[in-house]
């Protein structure tokens, strides 16, 4: 499973709703017999990698210059690669 991208609308955030999302994802993987997942985030994402790793997702790696931005380091910045074994949720 490689997870692209969860968004919640401003209006919504702080009220569980990006956990339920997540949590359904991962069930839904484990029903379909799914060993892992992964997805990639920005290294200046400090809320979301808090977010992913209490969720049991671990920094298995660095993907350089991943992602393009205005304001930071050239232009680029890097990602961290993230992975979760699945089992029974």
């Amino acid at each position: 499973m490689h997870i692209l991208k969860i968004a919640v609308a401003r209006q919504w955030r702080n009220q569980g709703v990006a956990s339920r999302l997540l949590d359904r994802s991962l069930k839904s993987a484990v029903k379909n017999k799914t060993d892992s997942a992964f997805l990639e985030v920005r290294a200046s994402n400090t809320a979301a990698i808090i977010f992913y790793t209490q969720f049991g997702f671990q920094v298995i790696g660095k993907r350089p210059n991943y992602y393009s931005t205005d304001y930071y380091l050239n232009g680029r910045e890097d990602a961290l690669l993230m992975m979760k074994k699945l089992k029974e949720l």
